[in-house]
């Protein structure tokens, strides 16, 4: 019997999926990762609803900059603020996602690329080299 993979290379596949997941697009469409989008917008993803043969491909629109992260989210609860996390794509100005976090977290804190947050004893941004988990737990929504 031929041996195609080595264990480590079998081992590491789903991580290598995983990845390419991440940054393709797991039912094999063009994400916003892969499109530009003009200076001052930015590339944002839209589900469509009914299409002739399902999975169905999403929609690739470039929106104006100014509707984008915090500046467009309602107001957070008490004892709440709003963070924005950066979505990768090729592009100068990408997708923000606002959400309401306590403030003193992780979540609430952004890294430059390369770097990770870590509590020391409070939220502070660490050079690293990133795992395949820790560049898909960034990229998800």
């Amino acid at each position: 019997m031929i041996q195609l993979f080595s264990t480590t290379t079998a081992s590491m596949l789903p991580i290598y999926l995983i990845i390419l997941g991440a940054f393709t697009g797991l039912k094999g469409f063009k994400t916003c990762v892969d499109q530009f989008c003009p200076l001052g917008t930015y590339c944002e993803e839209r589900d469509i609803v009914k299409c002739k043969s399902p999975p169905c491909q999403p929609i690739l629109a470039c929106m104006p900059d100014n509707t984008k992260g915090c500046k467009s989210h309602p107001p957070c609860p008490a004892g709440q603020v709003c963070a924005e996390k950066l979505v990768s794509c090729i592009g100068r100005s990408c997708r923000k996602i606002a959400k309401c976090v306590l403030p003193g977290t992780c979540e609430a804190m952004e890294c430059p690329p390369s770097h990770k947050c870590m509590m020391n004893p409070g939220p502070t941004c660490v050079k690293t080299i990133l795992s395949a988990e820790d560049i898909v737990k960034m990229n998800q929504h």
